[in-house]
């Protein structure tokens, strides 16, 4: 929904989303992107506090909100480094995070605009609850929270990684036939969409030479390839693809 069910504040401050809608299968981020996961959020995290975006230089413990944060809409704040304050010097990242506030779970009231922002992690905390990051106009922390999966968050989406993959190594071998497979160890944090096999006679195959499909997913699969001609020298490697891109890591 928009925030107060207003098309205004949608268009400047984005949508709001329960849970729900970050964790279905159907995936509400775009081709090639997906929610961020709280150890996601440590990289960002860890990332600015090592390398001077903290409000005052120090590089020990988490002030960096305003580095996040844009420079306009957030209501002031007497406090020495938060966005609140001198917030013509805030997102020095770039994220330029906006005050969108948010909607409770328990009653559907929204709450925190212009004071706060929150983006849903697609980290599962319980049954009930789901972890979100979150930034309040008096603070210069970056808060980490569980809260009922019927709140409305704002959502952030990285771009997703390839998939990691290994070939089998061939066996069954005849004049015309061989078996192989492969094990996707990561998805990328995007669903796998295709896995296989694919061959040539001339070295470092690729999905746009000849292939098998063998389903979707994470894990081992087993591939089988025939009517191969007899005498001639084969380049096997397993593929995987998801909405990201291909990657292929195998050997002949």
């Amino acid at each position: 929904c928009d925030y107060e069910n207003n098309t205004t504040y949608g268009q400047k401050y984005g949508k709001i989303y329960n849970w729900h809608a970050v964790s279905d299968n159907r995936n509400i981020a775009p081709a090639g992107w997906h929610v961020a996961t709280v150890e996601e959020w440590l990289v960002l995290q860890n990332y600015l506090m090592k390398n001077g975006f903290n409000y005052d230089g120090s590089t020990d413990i988490d002030k960096f909100s305003k580095s996040l944060s844009s420079k306009s809409d957030w209501a002031y704040s007497p406090n020495t480094g938060a966005p609140g304050n001198q917030s013509l010097l805030n997102n020095s990242s770039g994220f330029n995070g906006l005050p969108a506030g948010g909607r409770l779970g328990s009653s559907g009231n929204f709450f925190g605009l212009t004071e706060s922002t929150f983006w849903w992690t697609s980290t599962n905390s319980s049954s009930t609850n789901a972890y979100y990051q979150a930034i309040f106009n008096a603070y210069s922390f970056l808060g980490d929270y569980s809260d009922l999966k019927t709140s409305g968050r704002s959502v952030r989406c990285i771009k997703s990684d390839l998939p990691e993959i290994t070939t089998t190594a061939a066996s069954s071998i005849t004049s015309t036939s061989v078996e192989s497979g492969g094990n996707i160890s990561s998805d990328g944090n995007d669903p796998i969409t295709a896995r296989g096999i694919c061959w040539t006679t001339t070295g470092n195959p690729t999905i746009a030479d000849q292939k098998t499909t063998d389903g979707s997913g994470k894990g081992t699969f087993n591939s089988s390839i025939s009517e191969l001609t007899p005498g001639t020298t084969y380049y096997i490697c397993a593929y995987a693809t998801n909405r990201s891109e291909e990657r292929r890591v195998g050997k002949e």
